[in-house]
């Protein structure tokens, strides 16, 4: 009787962990439609007019970045998709956040080609030194 127990009781945390997850998920469509909707409503009457006007062309266009990231267009799909979501937390080094995707891109390029050029003149030296290799390079262990 108490095995059963906590197999049901194993089972219904499961199903909550996985029924709790749902809201999870990207908005889709729908979602992205009626938050740009919400907020078109809410243009304030400062903006232009035709920007007020436009509440359903601004609804649909929503959700046009997820249309462009559909597998079915690789092209389209890879251009954009760095353009679409960013992690600052993976960015905290870089204060100020450049004003423009093409200066990021070169202050990534920068901090890459720095780390490379460190990791190069480590394995020179080992390499030069003839000992046994270390376990990780210098600044490369993850804290």
């Amino acid at each position: 009787m108490a095995q059963h127990k906590r197999g049901l009781i194993s089972f219904l945390l499961v199903a909550l962990v996985l029924f709790r997850s749902a809201p999870a998920f990207a908005w889709g469509n729908e979602g992205h439609t009626y938050v740009n909707r919400v907020a078109a409503q809410k243009i304030p009457a400062s903006m232009p007019r035709f920007l007020r006007r436009a509440v359903v062309e601004i609804a649909y266009l929503g959700p046009e970045p997820d249309r462009w990231r559909n597998p079915a267009e690789f092209a389209l799909k890879n251009a954009q998709e760095p353009d679409h979501f960013i992690d600052l937390e993976r960015v905290a080094w870089l204060d100020p956040l450049p004003k423009g995707r093409y200066e990021f891109y070169s202050k990534l390029y920068e901090k890459r080609a720095g780390s490379q050029m460190l990791l190069d003149l480590w394995y020179t030296a080992w390499i030069e030194s003839g000992t046994a290799a270390p376990s990780a390079a210098p600044g490369t262990l993850s804290k």
